[in-house]
């Protein structure tokens, strides 16, 4: 937080301050971490109030890439790429009418253009004054009801017609489209809920009268599906997603984004082999694509063939490294590379701090290397700058019973239950959970309905749900099912309380064993790959 100092503020020792930033009609209030555009709050907030005030505090003058990364990242190792997205998140916060406010200058850094003044106000006449601007606008209510009258009755007004506003600004409909769907599509890559739910609202919004643009149906189709996978939306629009993934793949069948496309649906509804199909289509069409690299990888991991997944992530790192960082790091994990895991767990998170994913995956590490309190660190940190996601407070819940405090597990557990009720694992935990606290679990075995083409992650759920119904014969068919899938974190078995109960059963332990070998014959695969140096 920038001090008072800094901004040319004097203070009152005997009364708190506020440092308060104006600029073309933006009120910065420094301590107070708000921003208002002419008296109207804008949702401006974390590392993108931060950026903004560094930005102004910079007098006109162009902020180095360097010193936004020392002064918003506190000195983490980020990218210029992740910069760049906090810039265009900022923008994006922003009225439409400060769009060129802040300047991009090649190779150097960033600069926010309009005037600048600074002063300082107490707690006390920020107070007066918000009660002062309560009393402007119900005196301009009142105003407006009155004109009102004489504005409707007026023969000379006009409705303008938003294409003849267009052209009067000399935009004409297609230019104003491609607008548009840009950034619906910058919204998109953002990866946040909020974002994501943007991006949402103006392809809808596009839909309407580009209804038969490819562009604009198939960019929310991947909303929609990113809103249900990542964000744990309701799974009523899958119907629509599939109709429009179809629609366009048999238009083009050789289009790679329509075939990652109806992928990304497969995987999202758990039918891994046919997404597996069409993700190796549009990789034989598309060799370096990096979504479909990234998918593909992401299930060869989850399925056990670790050494695919090695082999697609390394060949094409420099495409989509923020991504594929954490992939390799799982990996490495998975084959009991630990100190190297612990680098590129780390790396991730730096490369991607907003990232929940990264932390989270982060914490797990830690947890499973029984470092509970520095997990316990980057958890909280993470928490208290964002919402979180359902694997986030999971791997909180995973925290809080190796640690024996059911209640924080309980908190940790309705958090992720919040974000995505019907998740199978949440589900599963949920019945244990209350087993475990002597009460009886609402969900059945039969309740749970897999097939043979679900993750193998959520047979390991089913046998978390079978164990909370005292059923050990059903807990172990179903990890035998996750072991023919592909599942093959051991670590996850041994670590977590509910299977602790058959730590001496001779077939939870031969399964045990099985999924080592499997994990020592992937590593003999992917030993001798060049595995890149950290260089960020």
């Amino acid at each position: 937080m920038t001090s008072s100092k800094k901004l040319g503020l004097k203070q009152k020792a005997e009364e708190p301050f506020s440092s308060v930033i104006s600029t073309a009609g933006l009120e910065i209030n420094i301590n107070a971490r708000s921003v208002t555009y002419h008296a109207n709050a804008l949702l401006i907030k974390g590392l993108t109030f931060d950026m903004l005030v560094e930005l102004l505090i910079g007098d006109n003058q162009i902020i180095s890439i360097d010193t936004l990364a020392t002064k918003v990242w506190k000195g983490k190792v980020v990218s210029h790429e992740t910069i760049a997205q906090r810039i265009s998140l900022l923008r994006k916060a922003l009225p439409e009418e400060a769009d060129g406010y802040i300047e991009s200058v090649r190779n150097e850094g960033y600069r926010w253009l309009p005037s600048i003044t600074r002063r300082s106000i107490s707690t006390s006449q920020q107070s007066i004054k918000t009660k002062h601007r309560l009393g402007v606008v119900a005196v301009v209510m009142l105003l407006v009801g009155g004109l009102y009258g004489l504005t409707k009755q007026s023969p000379e007004q006009k409705v303008v017609n938003p294409s003849e506003e267009l052209v009067e600004y000399r935009l004409d409909i297609n230019v104003f489209t491609r607008v548009k769907l840009a950034r619906a599509q910058q919204y998109a890559k953002a990866l946040t809920a909020q974002s994501n739910a943007i991006a949402i609202s103006l392809y809808k919004d596009l839909l309407e009268t580009e209804s038969d643009n490819p562009d604009v149906r198939s960019g929310l189709a991947a909303a929609l599906l990113q809103d249900i996978a990542v964000f744990g939306a309701d799974r009523s629009n899958l119907d629509e997603i599939n109709q429009i993934s179809l629609s366009l793949a048999q238009q083009s069948p050789d289009n790679a984004d329509y075939l990652w496309l109806r992928g990304f649906y497969y995987q999202v509804t758990g039918n891994l082999q046919q997404a597996i199909k069409q993700y190796q289509l549009g990789l034989s069409l598309s060799p370096s694509d990096p979504r479909i690299v990234l998918a593909l990888a992401g299930i060869y991991t989850e399925t056990g063939r670790l050494a695919d997944a090695a082999r697609l992530n390394i060949n094409q790192l420099n495409l989509e490294q923020r991504f594929q960082i954490p992939q390799i790091a799982n990996l490495l994990f998975l084959t009991g590379q630990y100190d190297q895991a612990l680098k590129w767990f780390t790396a991730a998170v730096q490369l991607a701090p907003d990232d929940p994913s990264a932390s989270a995956n982060l914490a797990e590490f830690l947890i499973f290397n029984g470092q509970f309190d520095q997990a316990r660190v980057i958890l909280n940190d993470l928490h208290n700058r964002t919402e979180g996601t359902q694997d986030s407070h999971l791997i909180e819940f995973y925290l809080a019973l190796l640690s024996n405090n059911n209640q924080a597990a309980n908190s940790a557990l309705m958090l992720a239950e919040r974000l995505q009720p019907q998740s199978p694992e949440i589900i599963a935990w949920r019945a244990w959970f209350e087993q475990s606290q002597q009460r009886i679990p609402n969900v059945a075995i039969g309740d749970l309905e897999l097939s043979e083409n679900s993750w193998p992650s959520l047979y390991v759920a089913k046998s978390i749900l079978a164990l909370a119904h005292h059923d050990e014969e059903t807990a172990l068919a179903m990890l035998i099912r996750a072991l023919r899938l592909g599942f093959v974190n051991y670590q996850y078995l041994l670590n977590m309380p509910p299977f602790s109960a058959m730590s001496d059963n001779s077939v939870f332990q031969e399964i045990i064993l099985a999924m080592q070998d499997r994990q020592a014959a992937e590593y003999q695969k992917i030993k001798d790959l060049t595995i890149p140096d950290l260089a960020m």
